[in-house]
């Protein structure tokens, strides 16, 4: 995902601070769902694994119709930045949201 926004267009200044939001969006949905996965009890399940692992399948889901707007220009950069700002919000809420060493 960096490489691929350090390639994108000056239309789009935003998309390097959205994929960086829908990155830290993924690592907690991926922590949630490995607490969910060790909670799974006994005997363990296919059913009860994919479950435990909704969460990063939901965000796989939510991400991929998002490049799929963006690249056919149906996301604008005033939404990606809308949606940049919503999800450090909702991590920030969450005390979830990474702020990277300088």
């Amino acid at each position: 995902m960096i490489v691929f926004s350090e390639t994108v267009d000056e239309d789009y200044p935003s998309i390097p601070a959205w994929f960086e939001a829908e990155r830290q969006l993924l690592l907690y949905y991926v922590r949630v769902a490995l607490n969910r996965w060790a909670a799974v009890p006994a005997p363990v399940t296919a059913d009860a694994q994919f479950r435990a692992l909704e969460p990063v399948f939901q965000w796989t889901k939510e991400f991929s119709g998002n490049i799929r707007l963006w690249r056919r220009g149906k996301l604008t950069d005033q939404d990606a930045a809308g949606q940049a700002v919503s999800i450090e919000e909702q991590l920030r809420a969450k005390d979830a949201w990474q702020t990277r060493p300088e």
